[in-house]
């Protein structure tokens, strides 16, 4: 029995510091489980919040609830759902930054944004031509980072991205699908940080088209992740609450 309460307070302890290590620099978790009204509670910080925009809805989404996103609108429309975070310092990116979510759509264009802080600046996630795409503005020039798998509608995919001041990487669900290289510092904007469409001023620019789908477990870091963060995030241990629910257990284990 002795030997299984040691094992336990391991396992446990070992647990308790990933989770502690993955929420080193989160700016924005939504997931969009936590709503109010119009806004969506940001529970990694409470001065970001979200608010739906348009037609945004709460819908089932990859665990619980979701973010739809022009889910009835016709195919080769650009639609006009988003959730707009309000321009802060936090979301100013400079040297690191990375974005994770689940994400399904229920039709592709040739161009689909997943979020988006790029006018004239910042960063950008899309899906063009059904393949996972990054945009990344640097020393006046963007690098452009392009998956190499196409992705089906109504199907969950993991999508991540990240860029840790030299190379910026696409994950698809968990693994690098796509990468590319430019040193340099982000070029800030003061464009808001929106989800599903890209900025026009305050607006949404119908150029490019916004997400038609649903997504879900968003997630915004101004550090770049490793892999085995992502596979964390993944297989959901990375979520904002149980640190504390573990601690409470591994200390109850330690007392027995």
């Amino acid at each position: 029995m002795r030997l299984l309460i040691i094992a336990m307070v391991f396992f446990t302890s070992l647990t308790i510091n990933a989770l502690a290590g993955i929420q080193d620099g989160l700016i924005i978790y939504f997931s969009f489980d936590k709503v109010d009204g119009k806004t969506i509670i940001n529970e990694a910080n409470a001065n970001l919040n979200g608010t739906l925009e348009a037609d945004a809805k709460i819908v089932d989404g990859y665990k619980n609830k979701g973010l739809g996103l022009n889910v009835d609108a016709a195919e080769g429309t650009p639609g006009a759902d988003f959730v707009r975070v309000a321009d802060a310092p936090e979301v100013n990116a400079d040297k690191q930054f990375s974005l994770a979510m689940w994400a399904k759509a229920t039709n592709f264009g040739a161009y689909r944004t997943l979020m988006s802080k790029t006018d004239g600046g910042s960063y950008a996630f899309t899906v063009e031509d059904e393949i996972p795409t990054g945009w990344i503005h640097i020393s006046g020039d963007y690098l452009h980072i392009v998956g190499k798998t196409k992705l089906e509608k109504n199907k969950w995919y993991h999508l991540a991205m990240t860029f840790d001041g030299n190379d910026g990487i696409i994950y698809l669900n968990g693994k690098q699908d796509g990468k590319a290289s430019k040193k340099g510092t982000i070029t800030a904007n003061n464009s808001d940080f929106m989800i599903g469409a890209e900025p026009n001023g305050k607006a949404v620019d119908q150029s490019y088209p916004a997400w038609h789908g649903i997504l879900d477990d968003f997630y915004f870091y101004n550090r770049a992740l490793a892999e085995n963060e992502i596979e964390l995030i993944i297989k959901q241990v990375a979520s904002v609450e149980p640190i504390q629910k573990l601690a409470i257990k591994w200390a109850a284990i330690k007392a027995w």
